[in-house]
């Protein structure tokens, strides 16, 4: 998600700030050290399904944290580490601690460490979830969302855990990371690069890249060279400015295919970023607006990703995304 989510939720329409998300070393995803994983209690019942919300394109499920209340929580593959805001984590009485920078695939981060904590979702109870405390939005956005989540789910929550998301009946099962995962379902190999998933991925003829998995995304980037390979001329073009105050731009591409192993999506869009350094010209994010058009089955034991057919999903969260202009 981003943190460095923000840059392909919100880049699709028009209208929207990407200086943020610009600001930190971006490009191919290179091994850095993961989180700690939480752990997963033994007086847990899974498989454990809660409905998930679409919210400005991110996935929101139902979590309580320590002692305070349930409410929506961003579910987010792309964030390194869990994070709180800093009103729930005085309603918590959780105090910060050392300021510590989070990287991801677009951006970073600079959130407050804070003690671990135990998550309840719906029956699954995890202990030791490392968590950080900051304004994730706040830092990626020029524009301020009065319904912003107060929580955000990443990869030390997540990656000890088998994740199906399932747009037909819009809801999220979380079971333990080895699960069997569904019969007769395509799959695709994915690499665990620190804290990321990491996927290649093919748009039409054009050579294989590898892109981070992100629920966090409510859009997909590819990588710029990618595109001046295929000669895809961009349908709408976004201003952006960078965080050292430079232009550059966000172009939109309609892709005739877009292959993850043996699932081909067709009609596919995505972004890729002009006007700026190589290595953040590299990224690459397959985001929910794509994710979507499957149930998907991620599970980092395993080291694959499901594919499954739906016969209603649900729209792609494709037209709302974080920061963008009504």
């Amino acid at each position: 998600m981003l943190q460095c989510v923000v840059m392909i939720r919100c880049v699709p329409a028009i209208g929207v700030t990407l200086a943020v998300v610009l600001a930190g070393p971006v490009g191919r995803p290179q091994p850095k050290p993961s989180a700690p994983a939480a752990k997963l209690s033994q007086a847990s019942i899974l498989p454990a399904t809660v409905p998930y919300d679409l919210r400005h394109g991110l996935l929101l499920v139902p979590v309580a944290v320590g002692t305070a209340a349930t409410e929506p929580a961003a579910l987010d593959t792309g964030l390194p580490t869990s994070v709180m805001g800093a009103q729930l984590a005085q309603t918590i009485r959780l105090a910060g601690g050392p300021i510590t920078e989070v990287r991801c695939p677009t951006g970073a981060l600079k959130l407050a460490s804070a003690p671990a904590q135990l998550v309840r979702i719906a029956g699954m109870v995890l202990t030791d979830v490392p968590f950080c405390v900051g304004d994730v939005v706040g830092q990626l956005s020029a524009r301020s969302l009065e319904d912003a989540p107060r929580l955000w789910l990443g990869a030390s929550a997540l990656a000890g855990l088998s994740v199906t998301i399932d747009p037909g009946s819009r809801d999220v099962t979380f079971r333990a990371a080895g699960a069997p995962l569904p019969n007769h379902a395509p799959t695709a190999p994915i690499r665990v690069v620190g804290p990321h998933i990491v996927v290649n991925v093919r748009v039409n003829e054009g050579r294989p890249f590898a892109a981070i998995v992100d629920t966090g995304s409510a859009g997909t980037l590819i990588p710029a060279a990618t595109a001046r390979e295929l000669k895809l001329a961009p349908s709408v073009t976004v201003p952006i400015r960078r965080a050292d105050g430079k232009d550059a731009r966000a172009c939109l591409v309609r892709l005739r295919e877009l292959r993850v192993g043996a699932v081909t999506l067709k009609d596919a869009a995505a972004y890729y970023l002009d006007g700026v350094p190589e290595e953040e010209a590299a990224t690459a994010v397959l985001g929910t607006d794509l994710l979507l058009r499957h149930r998907v089955t991620i599970d980092r034991q395993r080291k694959r990703i499901a594919f499954e057919k739906v016969e209603a999903p649900s729209p792609p969260p494709s037209s709302t995304r974080r920061g963008e202009t009504p």
